[in-house]
């Protein structure tokens, strides 16, 4: 997914996608929707932050 996420931000940055493309694939929960055509090496997740009590609230809907 953050070669997912790399592509398609950076097709935005050169004026080949709009940005509301990016908030569309986040509103159609749908990865395939993201451009893929990065090269992987050298892309990785470092850190993810949640809201506080995110967590628990995800554990609520069991």
């Amino acid at each position: 997914m953050v070669r997912g996420l790399v592509a398609t931000q950076l097709y935005i940055a050169k004026n080949k996608l709009p940005p509301a493309h990016l908030h569309a694939i986040f509103e159609a929960k749908d990865s395939k929707k993201a451009r893929f055509d990065v090269p992987g090496y050298g892309l990785y997740l470092e850190h993810i932050a949640y809201p506080q009590g995110y967590m628990q609230d995800v554990n609520t809907l069991q």
